[in-house]
């Protein structure tokens, strides 16, 4: 018999196979995020995301957020659009 464990104060979002910022923790200390088509990038703590987001949250999720102005990601051109996503890892 399987035992669920169960905790009322923990409120769990559906993976759907995504990788979230827990899976982070002991991996990575910092993300960098980078775009080669509009040039952009940037360096994320990974323990300032888990404050911010949860541990729970899906990277992919904050990725869709932090490139919403991104000229580049609005255009019509498929083969042009934003291609920002997790660069290079940090330990």
């Amino acid at each position: 018999m399987r035992r669920v464990l169960t905790r009322p104060d923990l409120t769990l979002m559906p993976r759907d196979g995504a990788i979230i910022f827990g899976d982070l923790i002991g991996k990575l200390d910092v993300l960098r995020v980078a775009c080669d088509k509009c040039e952009r990038e940037g360096r994320y703590a990974v323990a300032r995301l888990i404050e911010q987001r949860g541990r729970n949250a899906k990277v992919i999720d904050w990725l869709d957020e932090i490139t919403a102005d991104c000229p580049k990601k609005r255009a019509g051109n498929m083969s042009d659009q934003c291609t920002a996503a997790q660069a290079k890892k940090y330990r």
